[in-house]
């Protein structure tokens, strides 16, 4: 808009901008503590497959800083909300680490019941078993 409150069709908003009439304004650019600043564009794209934990952190930011709703992040990326959500509270816990997938592996998790922590059935064994 120009000062005398007409259009100026040389300085439209981005597609799916929204204008400062509409009640609920979206940010088109968030800008982090670090100094980056994300768009859509800087998103993975729609049919990513791989999540790695950069392109995670990516869409959680996305959606803590209100450039997309949950709801937008599901639909755009097939994810259910409770995927989401995790991914998030991650991000919020321990930065691009926690989205690591190795980071889900906790120290026993894969440890069978009534086996002690540290043990190893195969530790200290020679070729016949003792």
């Amino acid at each position: 808009m120009t000062r005398n409150g007409k259009s100026d069709p040389g300085r439209e908003l981005p597609e799916g901008t929204a204008t400062p009439s509409t009640d609920k304004v979206r940010r088109a650019i968030v800008a982090l503590a670090d100094g980056r600043r994300i768009s859509l564009a800087d998103l993975p794209p729609t049919d990513t497959q791989r999540w790695v934990a950069s392109r995670k952190e990516l869409v959680a930011i996305a959606v803590h800083h209100g450039l997309l709703t949950a709801e937008e992040a599901c639909a755009r990326y097939d994810l259910s909300l409770e995927e989401l959500e995790g991914w998030i509270a991650a991000w919020m816990r321990d930065g691009r680490a926690g989205l690591r997938i190795s980071a889900r592996r906790r120290p026993g998790a894969r440890r069978g019941p009534g086996r002690p922590a540290g043990s190893h059935p195969r530790r200290g064994r020679g070729r016949d078993g003792t």
